[in-house]
């Protein structure tokens, strides 16, 4: 009977619940009054609720900071602490343990992430920020450093992960292991690659490891597998705290391996906390797991695009390994005769090659011939920036003194590499590289016009023949020699204004144009005829020169502030380097027995800064701009390319730049 009086009244509850219409407000005033005060009780019981939730969390933390007082300098915990035996159940080992990550491993880890470009490749810096909590990956028991190299056969069994999170609640995690350097055939670049994703897995200050098992497996680890012709692959681990303050589950969620880590995390609501990461290379046990876990043929790739970390050309693109290998072949030939008595000639540099200067090496001293040239351009730019004049006395004497200091110097190089046995192939490309920027120090165009041809094609000779030509007149003695005394007139009579230079320059010219260049074009002819190889295939390389040339006529004689605002030495200097840059380029072809070099990008600036000029389309302001963004552009990318190809020359050839080794550790390239 109580059974059926209670389904009645169930059911009359029911047609109740389905009939009542709740009455409307502003009718009746005692039910409007009554139902103001119900809401204004929950609103106060929330309250209150929402009070004591953060009166429990500010005690929570009080309790914290006193309980790390209290121990904070006990002996036993300093003594447990420095010798890593941390018990994360007690606050003050928790405190010392985060003070112990943030002061290094934290910096070392953010620091090769973003140098390694892990960060922004895989996630958002701004987004990850600084890192909560402290992620660590073992291999075989083995903690790795953030970074490290590994082999693949060492990971082919499932890492083991340590995550200290720093905070007493234990919170839901997602782990994630990624490749960010799958190659992608069909796009030319690389993807990400997922290897292992295993979702709510929990984590708190006192519990940092968990068995997988107690988390869900969304994807199942497969082994590191950098395929064979890929740069180095990056394998990141990132540990996301799930959503709801790690307290929402992940169920029945699909994952795949080609998805971007990116959106997965935006897809999911998850918060990164936690990275690390390691590299690794292809060798034979990778084939082994194409074989044995993915079920696929080895893959194998010629060259991959190459993963652009900078914008200067790679090392092997200024000189291969194997163009370093023909350095064996070198052997330095040179026919030079002097029209000055053998005592003048060889007085440069006697004192140098004694005993007691043994010390100093022959790119040293060539180096310091130069830096004499260098200061006095300095002295140019600040008594007489206009190339004009009329200059002090003094300052004529010092430019010819810097003429034959730096003309001494370059004579005593060679003897002191002799003296030494450090004669290489790299002090030809530094003597001759430091000769062609030494060209552009005069202002005159012609004479700068006369050098830079006569230079150049004597290394153009030197190419296809094998042997530099310096005849009666060369310029590293007489012309220089000439230079000096010129200078010296100078500070003694001022500067010249005589018909008797033009004439002199005009019979230089004649001599060069009808000796030097006949006898450099007839030398290679008789090579290429010895060789068997066609001497109009070599002609185009000398239009490698004219454009050089051209353009600097061009823009210098359109200019409209270059001469009327003082800043012809700039695009000296500025052309000066390109020129360098270009000679340089031939004579490191010569030594490697690499195809002759027909560009370079330093010449683009010349060009158009010549185009901009003769088309009107420079202001003054404009141009002195364009010229400076020039400079910077071919000094940067020139020494750039000097320093490259040094170092790879020492490292190939056994030998210090600007230092004599001992004789024990100098080695022949094998």
């Amino acid at each position: 009977m109580q059974s059926v009086s209670k389904l009645l009244r169930t059911s009359r509850a029911v047609r109740f619940q389905s009939t009542y219409t709740k009455p409307r407000t502003g009718v009746n005033p005692a039910y409007d009054e009554a139902l103001k005060r119900l809401r204004q009780k929950e609103l106060k019981d929330a309250q209150a609720k929402s009070a004591s939730s953060a009166e429990v969390s500010a005690l929570k933390k009080k309790y914290f900071d006193l309980a790390v007082e209290a121990e904070i300098n006990d002996s036993e915990v300093l003594w447990n602490a420095r010798h890593g035996n941390y018990d994360l159940s007690k606050p003050v080992y928790a405190h010392l343990k985060e003070q112990a990550w943030r002061a290094r491993p934290l910096e070392i880890l953010m620091q090769r992430l973003l140098q390694m470009y892990v960060l922004p490749d895989l996630l958002d810096p701004r987004e990850v920020g600084i890192p909560p909590a402290q992620l660590n990956v073992a291999l075989a028991e083995t903690l790795l450093e953030p970074g490290s190299v590994i082999e693949p056969s060492e990971a082919r069994k499932q890492p083991e992960i340590e995550l200290t999170t720093f905070h007493e609640d234990t919170r839901l995690h997602t782990l994630v292991m990624v490749d960010l350097d799958e190659p992608h055939v069909e796009q030319q670049t690389f993807r990400e690659q997922f290897h292992w994703v295993v979702a709510n897995l929990p984590f708190s200050m006192s519990q940092t490891k968990t068995q997988i098992s107690e988390g869900s497996e969304l994807l199942a680890y497969i082994p590191p597998h950098p395929a064979r012709g890929s740069p180095t692959h990056r394998y990141a681990f990132v540990a996301f705290e799930q959503p709801d303050g790690g307290k929402q589950r992940i169920e029945n969620i699909e994952v795949s391996r080609d998805l971007v880590l990116r959106e997965f995390a935006k897809q999911h609501h998850l918060r990164p906390v936690g990275l690390s990461f390691f590299r690794a290379n292809w060798n034979e046990s990778v084939d082994e797991v194409y074989r044995d876990v993915l079920k696929l043929a080895p893959p194998s790739y010629g060259q991959m695009p190459a993963l652009r970390t900078n914008y200067f050309p790679s090392d092997d693109e200024y000189v291969s390994e194997s163009a370093l290998k023909n350095l064996r072949n070198y052997q330095y030939r040179a026919w030079a005769v002097t029209l000055f008595p053998r005592w003048m000639a060889a007085a440069q540099g006697t004192d140098m090659s004694a005993n007691k200067y043994e010390f100093a090496a022959p790119n040293l001293i060539t180096l310091t011939g130069l830096s004499f040239e260098i200061f006095d351009v300095f002295l140019l730019l600040l008594l007489m920036p206009d190339l004009a004049g009329p200059g002090p006395w003094w300052l004529y004497f010092a430019f010819g003194i810097g003429m034959w200091l730096y003309s001494t110097f370059d004579n005593v190089d060679g003897k002191q590499a002799r003296r030494t046995g450090t004669s290489s192939p790299l002090g030809e490309l530094f003597d001759h590289g430091c000769d062609a920027l030494e060209l552009h120090d005069c202002g005159d165009l012609t004479i700068i016009f006369l050098t830079t041809s006569t230079f150049f094609l004597s290394t153009w000779e030197e190419y296809h023949t094998g042997v530099l030509y310096l005849g009666y007149i060369n310029g590293p003695t007489e012309v220089l020699t000439f230079a000096v005394f010129a200078c010296f007139a100078s500070g003694i009579w001022g500067p010249w204004d005589l018909a008797f230079m033009d004439a002199a320059l005009f019979v230089t010219v004649l001599a060069a144009v009808f000796g030097h260049y006949g006898v450099c074009c007839w030398n290679v002819y008789k090579a290429c005829k010895e060789q068997n190889r066609s001497f109009a295939a070599t002609l185009p390389q000398l239009l490698q020169y004219v454009a050089y040339a051209t353009s600097c006529y061009v823009w210098l004689t359109t200019s409209v502030s270059i001469f009327h605002n003082n800043h012809l030495v700039l695009f000296l200097v500025t052309s000066g380097i390109v020129f360098g840059r270009i000679v340089s380029k031939i004579i490191l072809a010569h030594l490697t027995e690499m195809p002759f070099p027909s560009y370079t990008v330093q010449m683009v600036p010349l060009v158009v800064g010549a185009a901009l000029s003769f088309f009107g389309l420079f202001s003054a302001r404009t141009e002195l701009l364009f010229l400076v963004i020039s400079f910077l552009f071919v000094t940067v990318a020139y020494f750039h390319w000097a320093l490259v190809v040094i170092e790879r020359f020492c490292e190939f050839l056994g030998i210090n730049c600007l230092t004599i080794a001992p004789r024990k550790n100098r080695k022949k390239a094998e």
